[in-house]
């Protein structure tokens, strides 16, 4: 009886595989279909955040990203801490209200 039983239980898991494959086979051109929309998504979303690293390391060039050293907050606390902080943070609150006024086209009632 035991080895019926793992006769069966092979041509069962061999009938598992041919329909795993068949139904992979058959989805194909879905994953195709798919695919630029996935290179989209890691090249405009994931890799930009590898550069964000650099704002937390003493950058060299010479190093590159990964060999930098880590300083952490360092540059953000002493950017925070500048006399010019509120100057600078006014000017960019200043600048990106007036283009969001003024930098809309307005339709005119006359049509070109």
């Amino acid at each position: 009886m035991s080895n019926l039983y793992t006769l069966n239980k092979a041509a069962a898991g061999d009938l598992g595989r041919k329909r795993r494959r068949f139904l992979a086979s058959r989805d194909v051109p879905l994953y195709l279909l798919i695919a630029p929309a996935l290179v989209l998504l890691i090249v405009f979303h994931y890799l930009p955040m590898y550069g964000i690293l650099i704002s937390f390391k003493d950058y060299s060039p010479f190093k590159g990203v990964l060999g930098s050293d880590w300083v952490g907050f360092q540059y953000f606390e002493s950017f925070l801490k500048d006399k010019y902080f509120w100057k600078v943070m006014r000017n960019t609150l200043r600048i990106n209200i007036l283009s969001l006024l003024f930098g809309f086209r307005h339709r005119s009632s006359s049509r070109c």
